[in-house]
């Protein structure tokens, strides 16, 4: 069992990529401001962040293809 942790660190939490060193700048920056202790430095919106996410992948994003309707017979 892990002992509780509070909800606001009383101190600055270790960088991101000490746990993963594979992770982009990109990456690391957009966790960074998801998790920054003044809301007014977050994400305004999903969308917002979903725009950074996409953004930070490697390749250019590209959307699933929808499956086919099937028609009646």
């Amino acid at each position: 069992n892990m002992a509780p942790t509070p909800a606001f660190l009383p101190s600055e939490p270790l960088p991101l990529g000490n746990y993963n060193g594979a992770l982009s700048k990109k990456t690391i920056a957009l966790v960074d401001k998801a998790m920054d202790r003044e809301r007014k430095n977050r994400y305004q919106s999903a969308l917002e962040m979903r725009t950074a996410l996409i953004d930070a992948l490697p390749t250019p994003y590209v959307p699933p293809a929808m499956p086919a309707v099937p028609k009646a017979a």
